[in-house]
């Protein structure tokens, strides 16, 4: 059933105020668009679940309903005043927080949700609000920040970002999974732009980049030394379904506080990318012993969580890091140390004609069902190759068009795309992608720890998300789209 016409309404001002928040460049009505972007985004959530059976405590309890408001409001007032006092509080907090999602219970169902990061969200945005009515708002305009002289680049990235996010909620008009279309677009795509929006318009110094390097690795640190208990423990803190799972199998994985161990996955990964960087530019030994001895430890967690997603990403951002810190040689290294691993593969096993036949057979089941799901997804694009099964609607439309199985999630974000929103939001995605690769990469960051760090994070989200999807929902993905806008100027 596709989606109400209010809600196709409510969804597009979202999301068109998200993107007039990444484009405008007056800070007053910059920020009125952000604002707007996330009361509609919190309507469209409130017209979706108010009727729904979970929440009939809440609407049958006022009173509590009216003391959670105002243990919210005082919570983001105190959080606004501090990012007021101390606006680099904003990009350390965001930064802590990015990956952290936590488990609300409403009602009879559990849902996960990025809450801390939300509340950052909505402190910088009461930040901003409370500088532009106290006249303050050049302190929110960096060169960073939108301007007509700005990059070129730049201005055109935010303009795709701008498409992608009206096409999608254009494409609830006709998809078959209104309720996860508008997850989507009220818990991922209008505060995630949001927060893009206004890391830009932080003045950004080099101490700051480092403070949030140390609040990236000392989380990820968090994150691991759980994982180190669970597969002590042989207990996992969420995921039923999973723990059930490491019975069967003669390995473990772990999730720390994450639902999938891929999600772990990435955001070790990230740090390990970050720490790498800053290592390969010539620290004092002790730092750089410091900061290996983290990453050493992070990368131990990292083969806990079995995530050939995350591996594939790993790779190809740390010979990035060697070819930007050693030039031509560098990535000699890295071409030469491939052939080495390929080449000891070939030679360790050459597999008969059997084992190939039957390795084919097999490599759905290895690849956990993803070649299937890509293929599927590829047939979706096939039959509405422009404007897709709708938005969000990949799940319901691969079981009715392609096959009953019961956990039809893609894996793979192009084909995610390509079937729920066709050419039609291919455009944009590919635009995006085009874009940000330039801006990242021009000019080439060889000569700067920071530029070279943030490129090569992204690179390897871009990877897992050919093998995990998670490209636009995943906050990092703006976080680090923001950062390499400031390091770029």
């Amino acid at each position: 059933m596709s989606a109400e016409p209010p809600q196709v309404i409510v969804a597009l001002i979202a999301c068109g105020a998200a993107g007039a928040g990444l484009c405008l460049r007056a800070t007053g009505p910059r920020y009125v668009a952000i604002g707007a972007g996330l009361l509609a985004a919190l309507a469209l959530v409130a017209g979706q679940v108010w009727d729904q059976p979970r929440f009939e405590d809440l609407r049958s309890q006022p009173a509590v309903l009216v003391l959670a408001a105002i243990l919210a409001v005082t919570a983001l007032g105190a959080t606004a005043a501090t990012f007021v006092r101390n606006p680099a509080f904003f990009a350390i907090a965001a930064f802590a927080v990015i990956a952290l999602r936590l488990p609300v219970q409403v009602g009879s169902e559990t849902n996960f949700l990025l809450v801390p990061l939300y509340g950052v969200i909505a402190g910088g945005w009461l930040r901003g609000i409370w500088l532009v009515s106290r006249k303050r708002g050049e302190e929110l305009q960096q060169r960073s920040s939108p301007q007509r002289d700005g990059p070129a680049t730049v201005r055109w990235l935010c303009y795709a970002l701008a498409a992608s996010l009206v096409v999608y909620a254009l494409g609830m008009a006709w998809t078959e999974d209104v309720d996860n279309a508008i997850t989507i677009v009220a818990f991922f795509l209008t505060p995630f732009a949001a927060l893009l929006a206004m890391l830009r318009d932080l003045s950004w110094h080099r101490k700051l980049v480092g403070q949030v390097l140390l609040a990236t690795v000392l989380v990820a640190l968090a994150f691991s030394a759980l994982a180190f208990v669970q597969y002590a423990t042989r207990e996992l803190t969420f995921n039923k379904d999973l723990q059930d799972a490491n019975q069967l199998h003669l390995y473990f994985r772990v999730n720390s506080v994450f639902r999938d161990p891929n999600v772990l996955g990435r955001t070790l990964v990230f740090a390990v990318v970050a720490l790498g960087a800053w290592i390969a530019w010539r620290r004092p030994a002790l730092q750089a012993m410091a900061g290996a001895l983290a990453a050493a430890v992070i990368l131990i967690a990292l083969s806990l969580t079995y995530s050939q997603t995350s591996f594939a990403a790993l790779a190809p951002a740390l010979g990035l890091i060697v070819w930007l810190r050693f030039g031509r040689y560098g990535l000699a290294g890295v071409v030469a140390l491939l052939a080495v691993g390929l080449a000891a593969i070939a030679l360790i096993e050459v597999p008969t004609d059997t084992a190939v036949d039957r390795d084919r057979d097999d490599l759905a089941e290895i690849s956990s069902g993803r070649t299937s799901l890509i293929s599927g997804g590829i047939d979706l694009f096939r039959y509405e190759p422009v404007i897709g099964q709708g938005s969000g609607g990949f799940a319901i439309s691969f079981r009715r068009k392609v096959e009953e199985i019961e956990r039809p999630i893609s894996h793979n974000e192009p084909v995610t795309v390509a079937a729920e929103q066709g050419l039609l939001g291919l455009v944009p995605y590919g635009a995006v992608l085009l874009l940000s690769g330039l801006v990242m990469f021009r000019p080439w960051p060889a000569g700067d720890p920071a530029r070279a760090g943030v490129a090569a994070c992204f690179v390897a989200l871009v990877i897992h998300s050919l093998g995990y999807a998670g490209f636009a929902i995943d906050p990092a993905t703006w976080a680090l789209l923001g950062l390499g806008m400031v390091l770029r100027e």
